[in-house]
């Protein structure tokens, strides 16, 4: 009996501690856990809360009840009916697990958003008698994907808005299309998802034919454009430009971007103002000119054939008379001006535009041009060549406002996108001033803010590069020194002690350009730092050099970067080669170099910074022209 007695006393001795030992390791797992860990009786309506539970919602040890009603009531009510379903079908055995999102009230009055899992256990008639479980917080998580929502929605609201059809391919399958896409095509988007890019082509070789062509510029510059034909869902045939960027250059698998403009007004009217050249240069060749000589006193002594066919008057009604009394009177003084330089010897054949009278009194448009004979045997007088210039005109006129209205499209565009860009980095930067994020949170705005600033840059390459090109820069004596100056400056106050840029100030460098020249060398300068490697060095130069027996200032601007390989260096200028190289960009910076360059009657190249070892770096080189 005795031993019996000690045996039971020992095995409930052993028990005991097991238990304590439990309850100690409960304890540490509860403290070392990151979650917070809840345990309810549920019977009993009671909850175990652990302390890093109170501590997520600000509440102290002592500050939270052990009751039910203590969660419960702290779900936001938007979120309540949810999460007590989701409770109620874990109870009738209908989910595995218990597993919701949602916000819980915080003590001083703020809402978190947490995740929160648990799982119940049942005794033997399968009723609910125990349920635990841990929640984690996550605001942050649910904040950057609001941020990333509101982002998206901003970038598809400007994709909805330029007039361009955008789309996706995953090899050659269409995965996305913007409603201007559906417009040009005349399908829905469920019509075109899924469906391969084949159904937008009126020919197989059509389609094989862009395939292979904007696949192999992809391959080449890291982008492609064609001009091709699209068939529309009508059966309509449209012109359109093609160009497509892959969205992770080295697996075209992952899918490609493209943009498709529909050209087919601007083609037509190509068309139609070359066939309206082929017919003035045909009414040139097949018909005569109006051919006049005039006398010394400027009487019209001997007049063509032709003029009775064009301008409507019996043979021989011109003779004697002035050509002036046949010239509109708004031009009338003009001509009189050109036919006494024609006369003095002080036009060698120039000619005038004016405007003559017909036998029905209606006006045509002619051109003139005039050669003095006079005491040339056999014709001893003025000889005038006058031929009808209406359909030129009308081209002249047609060209004109296609271009005021090519210009007008091109600002308008520009204008809305710059807008819509302004809106888009201003919601993000809002986002990131306001939301509490992590490291990964705040690179997901960082990149669309990027793209945002990049295509902002884009534009207005773009404005001043057609600004530059319709001659809207005056030219003027500018010093290239200073201008390198205070490209400097821009830029080591840009970038401060990661990026530096040596220059040694050399004033006094004198070519003739415009405002734009600043342009030219910060274009260069920044894509030497946008190339080169994490705090980069630039070194910049200009002094005087001579070529073929001219005076020029050489500017040099190096960088050590990955280099530029040999066979990319002539035609490194070319748009859109900057998909050959690391880093991706419009590759408009280095095009308005060039063009700025040729404008200013001077050279560009590149070339390695040592020479022979384009891996240590380029060399980008400017020649100028030296006023004298």
């Amino acid at each position: 009996m005795y031993e019996k007695v000690s045996r039971e006393n020992e095995e409930r001795r052993r028990a005991e501690e097991a238990l304590r030992e439990i309850k100690e390791r409960y304890k540490l797992v509860i403290a070392g856990a990151r979650g917070a860990i809840w345990d309810w009786d549920v019977p009993n309506k009671r909850v175990f809360y652990s302390p890093q539970w109170k501590a997520l919602r600000g509440l102290s040890d002592d500050e939270a009840t052990d009751r039910e009603e203590e969660w419960s009531s702290r779900i936001h009510p938007e979120d309540a009916p949810r999460v007590m379903a989701a409770v109620q079908a874990h109870f009738e055995g209908r989910t595995p697990v218990f597993a919701e999102e949602y916000r819980t009230l915080c003590k001083d009055g703020s809402w978190k958003w947490i995740s929160d899992r648990g799982m119940a256990q049942r005794d033997a008639h399968g009723r609910v008698v125990r349920m635990a479980g841990s929640e984690n917080d996550i605001t942050e998580r649910k904040h950057a994907e609001e941020a990333l929502r509101d982002s998206e929605a901003h970038l598809n609201s400007i994709i909805r808005a330029v007039p361009t059809g955008i789309g996706v391919v995953v090899d050659r399958v269409i995965t996305e299309a913007n409603d201007n896409l559906c417009k040009m095509t005349g399908y829905t988007r469920d019509e075109l998802l899924g469906k391969d890019a084949r159904i937008l082509y009126p020919s197989d070789e059509d389609y094989e034919y862009v395939g292979r062509e904007k696949y192999d510029q992809i391959n080449k510059y890291g982008t492609g454009t064609v001009e091709t034909r699209w068939r529309r869902r009508d059966g309509s045939v449209i012109d359109i430009i093609l160009s497509s960027t892959p969205m992770d250059p080295g697996n075209l698998r992952a899918g490609v971007t493209f943009t498709a403009l529909d050209i087919t007004e601007r083609k037509r009217a190509e068309e139609a103002v070359r066939a309206a050249d082929i017919r003035f240069r045909s009414l040139i060749q097949n018909s005569m000119d109006i051919i006049r000589i005039l006398d010394r006193e400027g009487r019209i002594i001997y007049e063509s054939p032709s003029s009775d066919n064009i301008l409507g008057y019996p043979p021989g009604h011109t003779l004697g008379r002035s050509p002036l009394e046949f010239i509109h009177p708004d031009d009338r003084e003009r001509v009189k001006n050109a036919l006494g330089e024609v006369y003095d010897g002080r036009n060698p054949g120039t000619p005038t535009e004016f405007r003559i009278r017909k036998a029905d009194g209606s006006y045509l448009d002619v051109e003139s041009t005039g050669k003095n004979m006079i005491g040339v045997p056999g014709v001893d007088g003025i000889v005038i060549t006058t031929r009808p210039i209406t359909e030129r005109k009308r081209a002249e006129e047609a060209l004109r406002v296609a271009k005021m209205q090519a210009d007008l499209y091109v600002d308008l565009m520009c204008h809305d996108i710059s807008n819509m860009n302004q809106v888009g980095m201003g919601f993000l930067e809002m986002a990131l001033d306001m939301l509490d994020l992590d490291e990964a949170g705040q690179e997901m705005l960082l990149k669309p803010r990027s793209a945002f600033e990049n295509s902002s840059k884009l534009i207005d390459n773009v404005r001043k590069l057609q600004k530059a090109r319709s001659g809207e820069y005056p030219d003027r004596e500018m010093d290239v020194g200073e201008v390198l100056g205070k490209v400097q400056d821009y830029y080591s106050r840009q970038h401060g002690p990661n990026v530096t840029i040596n220059y040694p100030m050399n004033g006094g460098c004198v070519v003739r350009a415009n405002e734009l020249l600043y342009d030219l060398f910060s274009n260069l300068v920044g894509n030497a730092i946008k190339h080169s490697r994490a705090h980069p060095t630039i070194d910049i130069n200009v002094g005087p050099a001579s070529e073929n027996g001219h005076d020029y200032y050489r500017v040099t601007i190096d960088d050590r970067g990955p280099g530029i390989p040999d066979e990319l260096k002539d035609v490194i200028f070319e748009r859109k080669l900057t998909g050959d190289i690391k880093s991706k960009g419009s590759g408009i910076g280095l095009l308005m170099a060039k063009a700025l360059t040729d404008s200013y009657k001077g050279r560009i190249w590149v070339e390695d910074r040592i020479p022979g070892d384009s891996a240590k770096g380029s060399r980008f080189v400017v020649m100028l022209p030296a006023i004298e």
